[in-house]
């Protein structure tokens, strides 16, 4: 994460005292430290009364790019904190122009820089409550600079909000004579709206147009019915309104809007997404919303992840990419890989954009070169015809990059490709790899035991043995972890059960400590609560038995690499409908088959949500043939995880048609 400061002229001379001098952060996606590669670029807003430092993560925005749920991207976070704890990105005389700050200072300084993709359709912007207010009213006022917008939790509809909020006692208090900056948030929220939207420079100290008369040192309306119109004024500022604005004189138009919001929202009720839904779709204005059970709460992840897949990673003079196939590779550990069947299509041939440009393929995630060149087979369309060798097991995204003849580059796509480890990986094979917990009752040593080498466990007590590689390893494509225990001479303290896990797991559910023999044990990796993407954490062997126990040959044991993932297969037949068909069989399994029909050939996403309208997989994103299509899926999501049992909607949307199947998914 890069921090530095940003003097904005725009935010100079406001009247509340603010620095023009603020924060920014930056996280960069983890692989520009590699080549001259340029990248989108989202921003992020925080809500009232927080910062943009307390909503950035490094961890979770790397998450969201190596696990493949987003392509790679620069994010922002921008500081909008003030006098009165949020400027609701608005603009004035009295509070500065927060609206110029952004949308040139800030964004002309990353552009300057980082390696941008300096193009409004590379750009967007994700606000949470004020921000998320905020987000949308930036992208609304100024789609030639933003192209997408998430608003998480939002307060866009300024009269809706009054049905939670007294704002006649909001203004009487925030006119108050004693009136101090910490008097309360009603205060405060109603000022900060306030001085962005109804400014008054000439009526110091509060600078709003506020119309009040002092009686016994008391605030009161002039006049029944004033201080309804000054809410009304400021009403007009606001998203709802936005949005008509946008309607009538907006050149340009937004490629992606979102809306995130939870029903349990005590700040900002649900019935302001809801409202804001309503409306979009009354104006004919395509959007994505997504109702959660939660609270207020940034769900930042979440939004991330609707936000950056809608960001074009291209320079607009490249053409775009139409499809890439297949979806996924898998691979073994150490074996080579044939890549000859990934086809690569655009709109046309990047050639005649750029006569010096070309396309490759980075492999050096997995170990293998940063640069294998695709061959232009005719039309748009490219291959590989080389092969990889795999260095280490997980689940990677190889990027395809497009390289400009002036060394330029940018990730077109990233192609998953999931790698298998070559053979059980051994923990137990010698004494580095055992750990023992410093608080244990326990002394260990290699030992010889029924005709079998192992490690003899002494316990007096409670004792706790952690075990690893002596290696950092991934546990992808482990299916258990195995071992053999022998009882021997265990005993139990007087008045005790005898307790034996393995993390979670109650191993006495699979051993007879009666049986005085080698007792295989296997536990599937899933049962030991650790993720399959991460590396291998100490694996912990709990206890209280005492005496002389032993354990042998612990390892993981690899799975057998799965068939080949199904790409979509096509009839030449043309139908005469756009159709997706019931899939069968139903419910849901690993063998079902999803089909579905074009009538012409056209730009198509095949999506599963879940029944809080949540995007949970994206089956098919490209332009397709006319024809009678068909695919498999896993029943996975976006990050690679099995989905639960239950029932989802698969949407099929085409250029102009859209339609929804219920599916049920049994596990």
């Amino acid at each position: 994460m890069e921090s530095f400061e940003i003097y904005s002229p725009a935010l100079e001379g406001n009247l509340l005292g603010d620095s023009a001098t603020r924060q920014v952060h930056v996280f960069l996606p983890p692989s520009y430290a590699n080549g001259r590669r340029s990248y989108p670029v989202a921003f992020v807003l925080h809500g009232f009364g927080g910062t943009g430092r307390e909503y950035s993560s490094v961890t979770r925005d790397s998450r969201l790019m190596t696990s493949g749920v987003t392509p790679e991207a620069i994010i922002v976070y921008v500081d909008a904190f003030n006098r009165h704890e949020g400027s609701w990105y608005f603009s004035s005389e009295v509070l500065g122009d927060y609206e110029t700050y952004i949308t040139r200072d800030i964004v002309s300084l990353v552009d300057s820089t980082f390696r941008t993709i300096p193009q409004r359709q590379s750009r967007g912007v994700y606000g949470h409550s004020m921000g998320g207010h905020g987000s949308l009213h930036l992208a609304l006022s100024f789609p030639n600079i933003l192209s997408a917008a998430v608003s998480d939790a939002g307060l866009v509809d300024f009269r809706g909000q009054t049905a939670t909020q007294d704002i006649n006692a909001d203004i009487a208090l925030a006119m108050a004579p004693d009136w101090t900056r910490d008097a309360g948030e009603g205060r405060l929220l109603f000022l900060s709206l306030a001085v962005g939207t109804i400014p008054d420079p000439e009526r110091p100290p509060r600078y709003v147009d506020v119309p009040v008369e002092i009686v016994d040192g008391q605030v009161q309306e002039p006049s029944p019915g004033d201080w309804q119109k000054t809410w009304e004024r400021i009403i007009e500022h606001d998203v709802m309104h936005d949005v008509d604005r946008y309607v009538a004189t907006a050149t340009e138009r937004l490629s992606y809007i979102g809306i995130l919001h939870g029903r349990a929202d005590q700040n900002v009720v649900v019935d302001q997404g809801r409202g804001l839904t309503r409306k979009l779709t009354e104006l004919g204005i395509e959007h994505t919303y997504v109702e959660h059970g939660g609270g207020h709460s940034a769900r930042i992840e979440e939004g991330l992840a609707m936000l950056l897949p809608e960001l074009r990673t291209l320079p607009t003079t490249f053409p775009t990419v139409v499809r890439v196939s297949p979806s996924s590779l898998d691979a073994v550990v150490g074996q080579q890989r044939q890549l000859s069947e990934v086809r690569l299509h655009l709109e046309s041939r990047l050639e005649s954009v750029d006569s010096a440009a070309r396309i490759f393929l980075d492999a050096s995630v997995v170990g293998d070169r940063s640069t294998i060149p695709l061959t232009e087979l005719g039309d748009g369309a490219y291959s590989l015809s080389e092969a990889i060798v795999p260095g280490s097991n997980g689940r990677f995204f190889l990027p395809l990059v497009m390289e400009a003849g002036d060394g330029k580059s940018y990730i077109t796509h990233r192609i998953q490709i999931d790698v298998f480890p070559q053979g059980d990986l051994v923990i137990a094979g010698d004494e580095s790899s055992w750990l023992l917990d410093p608080g244990s009752r326990m002394s260990t040593s290699a030992a010889r035991y029924d005709e079998r080498d192992g490690l003899a466990l002494e316990g007096s007590g409670a004792w706790t043995l952690a075990m690893a590689p002596v290696e950092p390893a991934s546990l992808f494509g482990f299916d258990a972890l195995s071992f053999e225990f022998h009882p021997a001479s265990w005993t139990i303290a007087e008045g005790r059960d005898p307790r034996l896990q393995v993390g979670p797991v109650d191993l006495l559910q699979s051993i007879d400590l009666g049986h005085q023999e080698w007792q295989r044990v296997v536990v599937p990796i899933a049962d030991l609560d650790q993720p399959q993407a991460s590396e291998t954490q100490p694996i912990k062997f709990l206890g209280n038995l005492r005496g002389t126990f032993y354990l042998r040959d612990v390892r993981l044991v690899a799975a057998e690499p799965p068939p080949r993932p199904t790409a979509i297969s096509e009839e030449s037949t043309t139908p005469d409908a756009f159709s997706l068909d019931q899939n069968y069989p139903n419910p849901f399994n690993s063998g079902t088959l999803i089909r579905f029909s074009l009538e012409e050939a056209q730009k198509v996403t095949l999506e599963a949500y879940n029944l809080l309208g949540q995007r949970v997989a994206r089956l098919v994103d490209g332009y397709l043939e006319a024809g009678v299509h068909s695919l498999s899926w896993d029943g996975q999501d976006m990050a690679g995880r099995p989905l639960a049992t239950g029932t989802y909607l698969l949407r099929l949307k085409g250029d102009e048609q859209a339609v929804t199947r219920k599916m049920a998914l049994l596990r």
